[in-house]
Order: structure tokens, then C-alpha cells, then sequence
């Protein structure tokens, strides 16, 4: 029989040490910091940035609308993420969404995407252009990311995980249609 988790009270019962020192860190500082603090913590958090230029982008797509659009996979160097949002270099407006197992999403229906839960779905963002692009644009998707301890992070994979939105089971996830 698999357990069933809400993610709000599994997460609020631990303690949650945030990396405040680093503004943008990435997963061999985070590893480095959660070994420094795994006696203050169950988990830790850090900050991350990935800068995009448009000229490093060979393709834009179009959608139903015919907005050009930039899509990509979360990489998956922690556990959780969340507080994703898209800051402009160049003074480009864009929308993001999320695209879950098939599904679309939109960033107020995802506060959090467990991805230790989600072995066998990709987390994919879309960076809606809603004006012209030019080769010089660029933008930045900040996120932070959740280490979680071992013991944890297993039974995050072995359970039923539950959120507002989405149901995690057996690697894989769902919308979640009670709402």
C-alpha cells in the first residue's frame, strides 16, 4: 500500500535551511552547502539563474496564436523547485507556462514541481514572446531548488505525493481534478 503525501505538510514539517550567502548557486555548491548544515537540516534550498540569448537559439516556434516561443527541460539538479520567473535582459516582453506530462500549466497553478516524484515526466517552461525578437535578446529563468536528505528524498519517491494541482505516483504525474 503506498502512502499518500501532502506536500505542504511534509514540507512544513522539516526544517528548511535557505542558502542566503549566494545569489545564484549551482547543484555541486547546494550539495556543498547541504553537507556543511545536514545537522541544522532536513533540507536546504538554493537560488539558481540560467541566462538565455537569443542568438545562442537556433529556432523559435510558433503557436496557435502566433507568438514565437523558446521551450526547454528543467534541469534536475535538486529535488523541488519553485519561485520560477522570467526576468527580461533586453526589455523583451514574454509569458511563461509550464508543460507537465503533456499538460499545460500556468505559473499560478504550479507554486512547486516535486521533482524527485516525477522520474519519468519532464518539466518543461515556455517563454511566451508577446513582441518582435531580435538575435540580441536575452532573458534569465531564476528558480530555486530543494535538496532533500536521503531518507526523505526516498520517501518522496516511493509515495503518493499530492499538491493543489498535481498528483505524483509511481514516477510519474497528473492533474489533479479535485479542485
Amino acid at each position: 500500500m503506498t502512502t499518500t503525501i501532502n506536500l505542504q505538510d511534509f514540507l512544513s514539517s522539516k526544517r528548511i535551511l535557505h542558502n542566503e550567502t549566494e545569489t545564484d548557486c549551482d547543484y555541486n555548491n547546494g550539495l556543498k552547502f547541504f553537507i556543511i548544515n545536514k545537522d541544522n537540516a532536513d533540507i536546504i534550498t538554493y537560488k539558481n539563474t540560467r541566462h538565455f540569448s537569443l542568438l545562442n537559439i537556433g529556432v523559435l516556434e510558433r503557436d496557435a496564436d502566433g507568438n514565437f516561443y523558446y521551450q526547454f527541460s528543467v534541469k534536475r539538479d535538486g529535488d523541488i523547485i519553485d519561485n520560477i520567473f522570467y526576468e527580461s535582459i533586453s526589455g523583451i516582453n514574454a509569458q511563461l507556462s509550464y508543460y507537465i506530462g503533456g499538460d499545460k500549466y500556468m505559473p499560478e497553478e504550479i507554486d512547486k514541481f516535486v521533482i524527485v516524484s516525477s522520474m519519468y515526466h519532464d518539466f518543461q517552461i515556455r517563454v511566451t514572446f508577446l513582441e518582435k525578437q531580435t538575435t540580441n535578446d536575452e532573458f534569465k529563468i531564476h528558480s530555486r531548488y530543494y535538496v532533500v536528505n536521503s531518507d526523505d528524498k526516498k520517501y518522496l519517491k516511493t509515495s503518493r505525493v499530492v499538491t493543489k494541482n498535481i498528483i505524483y505516483s509511481d514516477g510519474m504525474c497528473c492533474k489533479n481534478n479535485k479542485n
